[in-house]
């Protein structure tokens, strides 16, 4: 692992507008996937921050599924880079890259985590809370341990990964040209108007 931090003066934070940017690159090496450049960049004025995954190797479009059937699935390394859906078909989660998505290096534990972080804002609302509260005990259910489910990640740029001890879990695939076509048309609905 190798890793530098660098100020990006020139560039302006999108959020507050102040130059005050840096941009820290990290080299990781990840069994069974290859090297992968995780780029943070964060602002000192507000705490702004934007995260990527890139793959350091040329790799196909690819779909990646892990059946999650006990504690110890959970631990699988996820990479997930910012062109990346991720999808939980059981649990209905749909998780899709739009302008600020956020490439990331965790676990499934912590794909599940974020799902719970999102979902927990929607308690706030009373229309939603109910529904929010049913999902929010299905994914701690699912964090038990308690229910199977499939951790799908399709990512266009093959810069995504899903590692486990026992390979046999992992089911990797070529995306076709119209999953492709139908990824990026998902995420170009996704980004704002000019």
């Amino acid at each position: 692992m190798s890793s530098k931090t660098r100020q990006i003066p020139e560039v302006k934070c999108p959020v507050c507008g102040a130059k005050s940017l840096t941009e820290q690159e990290t080299k990781y090496d990840v069994d069974h996937f290859g090297p992968v450049l995780l780029t943070t960049i964060v602002c000192a004025n507000c705490s702004f921050k934007h995260s990527d995954v890139i793959c350091l190797n040329v790799q196909e479009p690819s779909s990646i599924s892990a059946s999650i059937e006990d504690l110890e699935d959970l631990k699988m390394s996820v990479v997930r880079s910012s062109n990346a859906t991720i999808q939980i078909p059981e649990l209905g989660v749909l998780i899709t890259p739009g302008p600020i998505a956020e490439g990331f290096i965790s676990n499934v534990e912590g794909v599940l985590e974020r799902v719970e972080r999102v979902t927990r804002m929607l308690v706030r609302d009373p229309k939603k809370r109910e529904r929010a509260e049913r999902f929010l005990q299905r994914i701690k259910e699912a964090r038990d341990g308690r229910i199977k489910f499939t951790l799908v990640i399709k990512d266009p740029l093959g810069n995504s990964a899903i590692i486990a001890k026992d390979e046999r879990k992992i089911k990797r695939r070529k995306l076709t040209k119209r999953e492709i076509e139908k990824l990026r048309a998902r995420q170009q609905t996704l980004l704002p108007n000019n």
